[in-house]
């Protein structure tokens, strides 16, 4: 369980943060949001594709860690099996929040913490604020961090929106089989349909050219060929 609290530098002003990589701090999962604004170092490790929230349909931009839940492929115990670790991973513990005025409606972007996190302690890590309650060098770069995972969030909802409206998803068909005459069937996954760009019109084209539409989804339809080595990484893990 997850206990957000806005960052306090007097609340906060003893705590350390633990930057391990590792499954003991919820690296595992076999699938986290993706970024439009680092898909191009998330492409070159990573399959990424769509995914429907059950809860409202609604699709979403993620990176595809493993067949099976809380599998992650890439961890290999406290190392990622990649030259890039997606923000959403780096971020941890902290997020984005947001304060509102009086009347419910203009919000102001704030940064909270997870003191659940197993990160969060106060005696191993890095800190966040020094003795005066100044903040570190490790909180100004997790600023930054966040700036650029609210801004990525932004502009991957633009994104997916515009494959909806644009008739551009398609479910992607895919079939493993990780031990002899046994094979397995993953639903749920989403790419882009190249085909359909056919079908769109000239001025349509040129504009997902000229904004960088079209190499993202060059991008995510490329990124898939990653699945093919995950594969052989389960086939070595049920095998092993």
């Amino acid at each position: 369980m997850s206990k957000l609290e806005i960052l306090n530098n007097e609340k906060h002003r003893d705590v350390k943060i633990i930057t391990d990589r590792g499954s003991a701090f919820g690296e595992n999962a076999n699938v986290i949001p993706a970024l439009v604004n680092e898909m191009g170092a998330l492409v070159l490790d990573f399959p990424v594709c769509l995914l429907k929230d059950p809860e409202n349909g609604n699709f979403g931009l993620h990176i595809f860690l493993g067949f099976e839940p809380d599998e992650n492929l890439f961890l290999d115990g406290k190392n990622w099996k990649s030259s890039h670790i997606p923000a959403h991973v780096r971020r941890q513990p902290f997020r984005v929040g947001f304060s509102q005025d009086e009347e419910g409606k203009t919000r102001s972007a704030l940064i909270t913490l997870d003191v659940e996190s197993k990160r969060v302690n106060s005696q191993l890590g890095e800190r966040i604020f020094d003795e005066d309650g100044n903040r570190t060098p490790f909180l100004m770069g997790m600023e930054q961090l966040l700036n650029d995972v609210l801004r990525g969030e932004e502009a991957s909802q633009a994104f997916v929106q515009l494959l909806v409206d644009n008739d551009l998803v398609e479910p992607v068909q895919l079939k493993a089989e990780f031990e002899e005459g046994q094979s397995k069937t993953f639903d749920g996954l989403y790419t882009v349909n190249d085909s359909k760009f056919a079908d769109l019109s000239t001025k349509r084209l040129n504009e997902f050219n000229k904004n960088g539409v079209l190499k993202v989804c060059h991008q995510m339809t490329t990124s898939l060929g990653h699945i093919r080595k995950m594969i052989e990484w389960k086939k070595n893990k049920v095998s092993g």
